[in-house]
């Protein structure tokens, strides 16, 4: 069994072309993906995330706001408290540092990405982080939170440097594969590369769907059920076959996100 760690059930992506979530839940089933966690990006959409994992037994979410999102939609801590008292919210985020866009000031940016922190640590969750042209401060941060004791990190849809990712295992941050890996590009060796470092023990796949679809599906809508061609790919950046890989991250998944039942 595969899950997929990282996708948006809810988006209009899906929704303008006649796909609902339901839809995309029983293909991932045919498609070996037992478990599916749907991410949130706004406070606004948490409710409808919460009825697709209440509909689904093998559907959860998290509650948080996007760093392109983080000074228009301000979060007070009083919101995580009442999203975590759903059992079916599993972790925070995604949040995070995107200095690419710039959608939002770095100040706004890094007081919803520490505020998230807080929250996981007084809840015992994992945090979503979405890093992107932002390695200095997204480290500066991670350190200072660390400094307080351990917290349960994942550095989702990884597409960074070594040297984050290495800051990422000596820290036993969790480390998630995108489709992104599978892309027949030369300029992405380096990735696949860090990819082949890090230990099996921190390794997760995701779709990100309905965003960046994996080969041999590039340029289509990704949906949940591409993981498992990441996962292949993977499997043979780390020399292992596709059993082993799923039973690997699937025992990382329930790991980190200790909510979700076996």
């Amino acid at each position: 069994m595969l899950i997929d760690s990282h996708c948006h059930l809810n988006y209009a992506t899906f929704k303008e072309q006649g796909i609902d979530a339901d839809t995309l839940i029983a293909e991932a089933a045919e498609n070996g993906v037992g478990k599916l966690l749907t991410i949130c990006t706004h406070q606004g959409e948490f409710a409808e995330l919460q009825g697709i994992a209440a509909r689904h037994t093998n559907v959860f979410c998290t509650f948080g706001v996007h760093p392109h999102s983080a000074g228009a939609d301000p979060l007070v801590a009083q919101s995580f408290d009442d999203a975590l008292t759903d059992p079916n919210c599993v972790g925070v985020g995604e949040t995070g540092l995107d200095y690419f866009r710039n959608e939002q000031p770095r100040d706004e940016q890094i007081a919803s990405f520490e505020l998230h922190l807080q929250k996981a640590r007084k809840h015992d969750v994992p945090v979503v982080i979405h890093t992107r042209d932002a390695e200095e401060d997204t480290i500066a941060v991670l350190k200072n939170a660390l400094a307080d004791g351990p917290l349960r990190l994942l550095f989702h849809c990884f597409t960074a440097s070594q040297e984050l990712a290495d800051f990422g295992v000596e820290n036993g941050i969790y480390i998630s594969a995108p489709g992104i890996i599978t892309f027949k590009n030369k300029k992405l060796d380096a990735l696949r590369n860090t990819f082949s470092t890090v230990p099996l023990e921190l390794l997760l796949v995701e779709t990100d769907a309905p965003f960046l679809a994996p080969e041999p599906n590039r340029g289509k809508i990704n949906r949940p059920s591409y993981v498992k061609y990441t996962a292949e790919k993977l499997a043979e950046l780390k020399q292992i076959d596709m059993e082993t890989l799923a039973d690997v991250t699937t025992k990382n998944f329930h790991q980190l996100f200790s909510r979700v039942p076996h």
